[in-house]
């Protein structure tokens, strides 16, 4: 029996790399035939798998967990400061996911900030000395809907405003 790959067409990757494994199943041994290979000289490799397990997967598993690679901001920044970018763990092989704002427990300061795609932008001046932290529901969800929900901690770091200035926001007059 001989086979050939013809043609070959990948899904849309999204971001980031994937591998891919092509997997040929045969009922029989798989012996080489032919002038240069004789059945016991190698390197040869034989394996075999349930194809089910080695598809491309994409929304069959909802995501476990949501990451925010930086939880502090600095004081008398105007209104759109990057906070952070979020990333989702997710079980299944190839999966995207898109992030909201949303209402429930601990979201009381969801209103300072905005979802850009995957960035966690602040939209309005923050202020030390009145407030030091912020609370912020996210809901990332994946191409099967499925979802999960995460309040980040969002910390204000407290900058040196020039002596005399009231209000600092840091305009230069």
């Amino acid at each position: 029996m001989s086979a050939s790959l013809n043609s070959w067409t990948a899904p849309d990757p999204g971001t980031g790399d994937l591998f891919y494994r092509i997997a040929v199943e045969k009922p029989d041994p798989c012996v080489p035939e032919g002038d240069g290979k004789k059945a016991g000289t190698g390197p040869y490799q034989h394996s075999l798998s349930n194809m089910d397990d080695n598809k491309l997967k994409a929304g069959e598993n909802p995501p476990d967990s949501i990451m925010l690679d930086n939880h502090y901001v600095d004081e008398n920044r105007l209104p759109g400061n990057l906070v952070g970018r979020l990333t989702s763990r997710d079980l299944d092989t190839v999966d995207y996911h898109t992030y909201h704002l949303v209402s429930g427990e601990r979201d009381h300061d969801n209103g300072s900030f905005s979802l850009i795609g995957d960035l966690l932008i602040a939209v309005v001046t923050f202020d030390y000395e009145t407030k030091n932290t912020y609370n912020v529901r996210i809901k990332s969800t994946d191409l099967g809907n499925n979802h999960i929900e995460n309040v980040f901690i969002i910390n204000i770091l407290d900058i040196e405003e020039p002596a005399g200035k009231e209000n600092y926001t840091g305009y230069v007059l």
